[in-house]
């Protein structure tokens, strides 16, 4: 992941997430985790921003999204995926 980051351009977020994380300070290296790449790579956010950004994927020829929900059960991922395909229609 540490690799991955660099080529997204956060060389030195990349370090730091890295070094918190082998140091056994996962909380502290999740927080390190700067919110320009989190937007790079996740459709989160209230619910315009995320039609917004799934518009913008289409715009640029993207038709296939790997998406994996979040949540503790699967009846909050199979609603986050509902929500999701509302977004997108």
């Amino acid at each position: 992941y540490t690799q991955l980051m660099i080529r997204y351009g956060f060389e030195d977020a990349a370090r730091e997430v890295q070094t918190l994380y082998l140091d056994g300070r996962q909380r502290e290296a999740a927080a390190a985790l700067p919110d320009a790449l989190i937007d790079a790579v996740c459709l989160c956010g209230p619910a315009d921003r995320v039609r917004a950004r799934i518009a913008e994927y289409r715009a640029a020829g993207v038709n296939i999204l790997g998406i994996t929900p979040l949540g503790a059960d699967i009846e909050t991922r199979l609603a986050q995926l509902g929500i999701l395909a509302e977004l997108a229609a």
